[in-house]
């Protein structure tokens, strides 16, 4: 079913508003890395006149819960920690009413159906719930916490003036230190005879970083290293794929992974060898990451998972988040309904509160 959706699938993508966490490569990529053995897969494919307008795989997971067994339902992409979304060719009513429908048709069985991080300022989400409403379904629409973003300027040195002093000057200070005791080298992943090349000089950098030891780097977590290879692979011949390499002395140190896509790069992965520290690699290399994206006329920089605290020194920016949970028309839909709202009850605050990440407190992930 999904190569023979790729010529629609990359239509829509090229077409709408979607964020890259739809588009075919990072599908592929997550239904091979992510969806488990047990899992089920359910298409909805919308149709215009014989036309495809919309492409949502869902994974249909069993869980357990109270002592009960639940089916909970979700969009492939929801399994990558970035912006939820759907790959429709508008966002609209009629649209997102086709979508509903589709859901709650008789071929599709779940208990509740999530997507936990939509965009509060993208229409997507209060038309799911205008739509939701006139159907009088059961559901909850929740704030979560936001993410960084950063909106680039014309020039670097402008994006620097409106930065603090003191960041200026550390940049300053990394720079000179380097260029004084290195031989200091950027490298794309064009300089690499082949993508595969250029993936295990990233997981090289990953065995030497910090969270090699911690259990959270992509070389020790199995799903993440195929996922992110199967996304490496297909998104490069697309152009979408933006990886960058920071060489000391002929090796290589430091990177940064990212898709560009509409103006927009999304931050996907960084890091640096751990013993390399006292140089900074990391924000060296980033710096020269944000002035590359100004000097290609890139209008913004998505940083979409959780908000880190090192985001803080690049941005100020943030964009809040809603998760949207929809409750089955039955009894087991309505004891997860009780469950959540329970949760939710017990732990409310005032939904404005930011929770910085450190990397650091980070669980390693299931392999």
């Amino acid at each position: 079913m999904l190569n023979q959706l790729k010529a629609d699938w990359d239509r829509l993508l090229k077409h709408g508003e979607s964020e890259p966490s739809v588009s075919f490569e990072w599908t592929a990529a997550l239904m091979e890395s992510h969806v488990q053995g047990s899992d089920d897969i359910a298409w909805i494919i919308l149709k215009r006149r014989g036309a495809v307008i919309g492409i949502v795989p869902l994974v249909l997971r069993t869980m357990r819960k109270l002592g009960q067994t639940f089916v909970t339902a979700f969009p492939v992409s929801e399994l990558s920690n970035t912006h939820s979304d759907l790959l429709l060719e508008e966002v609209s009513e009629h649209v997102l009413a086709a979508f509903v429908d589709a859901l709650y048709s008789r071929e599709i069985h779940w208990d509740v159906f999530s997507m936990t991080r939509l965009l509060e300022a993208r229409p997507l989400g209060g038309l799911m719930c205008e739509v939701l409403r006139r159907r009088r379904s059961r559901f909850e629409f929740r704030k979560e916490q936001p993410s960084f973003v950063l909106t680039l300027d014309t020039t670097f040195e402008g994006y620097l003036q409106r930065r603090s002093g003191s960041f200026r000057n550390a940049l300053k200070r990394i720079e000179r230190k380097l260029v004084s005791q290195r031989h200091v080298e950027i490298r794309t992943q064009d300089d690499f005879p082949d993508i595969d090349e250029a993936y295990a000089a990233l997981l090289s950098i990953e065995d030497r970083s910090w969270k090699h030891a911690h259990g959270t780097s992509i070389s020790v977590v199995s799903r993440q290293t195929t996922f992110y290879h199967r996304l490496c692979v297909l998104a490069s011949p697309m152009k979408r794929l933006h990886l960058r390499f920071l060489y000391l002395d002929d090796r290589p140190v430091a990177y940064n992974l990212g898709v560009l896509l509409k103006g927009t790069y999304f931050y996907l992965k960084t890091s640096y060898d751990h013993a390399e520290k006292p140089l900074s690699p990391s924000t060296f290399l980033r710096a020269r990451l944000v002035a590359e994206l100004i000097g290609q006329g890139v209008q913004e920089f998505d940083f979409p998972a959780e908000p880190y605290e090192w985001e803080r020194q690049w941005t100020d920016e943030l964009r809040w988040h809603r998760s949207l949970t929809l409750f089955a028309p039955s009894l087991k839909g309505f004891v997860c309904g009780v469950y959540r709202k329970a949760r939710t009850v017990a732990q409310r605050n005032d939904g404005q509160q930011v929770a910085y990440v450190n990397p650091r407190d980070s669980q390693p992930e299931g392999s």
